[in-house]
């Protein structure tokens, strides 16, 4: 019998929020400086769908969902004044935060992995990016207990309210085979890393290195290794079987997103 896959998700690492530069009517928006809001704690997405129904006949005919918005409840272990300033739109200055009754939190995308085990022990990396956050004030923590018999950390608390952005699109997950290449990705929509996604698949008797999904630079080099010599190798639907030499297969002066396919023989 064939093993079941296990795709089971590990934890949360990383996080990140970037104010909006601009709010292109037709585009996604461009994203200010990377704030890193620390290691990840937790991040717990709840969305918000409109649902209805068409009837006829006394039956139900169609349903439907619409996204209407969603919250996003994270905690990090970065509790500095002056990320949170930033992030709830107060006034910071000599080290000092100030908040007012007119503060106004500034809307951004904001970004975070996601780490998933595989049955072979091997992990993926999710990346999870969220193209409209605004902090909400109103679920703002602050509590804080002395020491007693044990110590109880008290972790960075921020809630975000998620929104589709002016293409409509709310969110982007993509998964790398390492943590650094889907930390270089959400980087790359952040507008900090300029660079490509490159994703390797294949089918019959070998092996790739690298797997999976990775990034490049934009102008840079990636070489594909094969465990045997493939029988045909296509790159974003063009057959560049005549271009493998010594088993590898090179994507040189990258320009664009990569969608790599190797088929080995059979057995």
């Amino acid at each position: 019998m064939k093993n079941k896959t296990v795709h089971v998700k590990l934890g949360m690492r990383r996080s990140y929020f970037a104010p909006h530069a601009t709010m292109p009517a037709n585009a996604h928006p461009t994203c200010g400086p990377v704030l890193d809001m620390g290691e990840a704690v937790l991040g717990h997405l709840a969305v918000t769908y409109a649902s209805g129904d068409v009837h006829g006949d006394d039956a139900s005919r169609l349903h439907f969902e619409s996204f209407v918005s969603g919250q996003l409840d994270s905690e990090t272990t970065c509790g500095e004044l002056e990320l949170s300033a930033a992030v709830y739109g107060r006034r910071f200055e000599d080290g000092a935060e100030t908040s007012n009754i007119d503060d106004a939190p500034p809307s951004g995308c904001f970004g975070y992995i996601e780490p998933f085990l595989r049955a072979d022990k091997s992990r993926v990396y999710r990346a999870v990016f969220l193209y409209n956050v605004t902090a909400m004030p109103a679920q703002e923590k602050s509590d804080s207990d002395t020491r007693k018999a044990d110590f109880n950390p008290v972790m960075a608390a921020v809630s975000y309210f998620v929104a589709a952005d002016n293409t409509g699109d709310w969110r982007d997950r993509k998964e790398f085979s390492t943590e650094a290449a889907a930390d270089d990705w959400l980087m790359n929509k952040f507008g900090s890393f300029n660079g490509y996604a490159v994703t390797v698949r294949r089918s019959g008797a070998g092996t790739v290195t690298p797997g999976g999904t990775v990034m490049v630079a934009a102008g840079g080099t990636q070489a594909i290794a094969f465990s045997v010599a493939p029988t045909a190798v296509f790159d974003n639907g063009a057959n560049v079987t005549a271009e493998v030499s010594n088993k590898t297969y090179s994507i040189t002066n990258a320009a664009a997103d990569h969608d790599v396919i190797v088929i080995f023989p059979a057995s």
